[in-house]
């Protein structure tokens, strides 16, 4: 575990608000349905992987990591996340 590498662990977390937010919402809120079907769409077919098997991920919001040279592959970009694998 390195600092920034699960940011939502991190106790001085800017979006440990949102985290809050998300945990108290009730489970008939919209989100929770939409993060049921998300779930239940991967458990049904294990090959359904948005991050084209990646194993590690960052954000635009900081610098570039340095696993993310090469040999590491950029998988796939989903919005503001870049998705890597063969991370050495």
């Amino acid at each position: 575990m390195q600092r920034y590498q699960y940011s939502e662990m991190l106790p001085d977390a800017g979006d440990n608000a949102d985290l809050e937010r998300v945990v108290n919402l009730p489970e008939t809120a919209p989100e929770i349905a939409v993060a049921a079907a998300a779930y239940d769409a991967v458990m049904a077919d294990p090959n359904l992987d948005p991050s084209e098997n990646s194993t590690h991920f960052f954000a635009d919001g900081i610098p570039v990591p340095n696993w993310a040279q090469p040999p590491a592959v950029l998988a796939v970009k989903i919005d503001k996340v870049n998705f890597y694998r063969n991370v050495k």
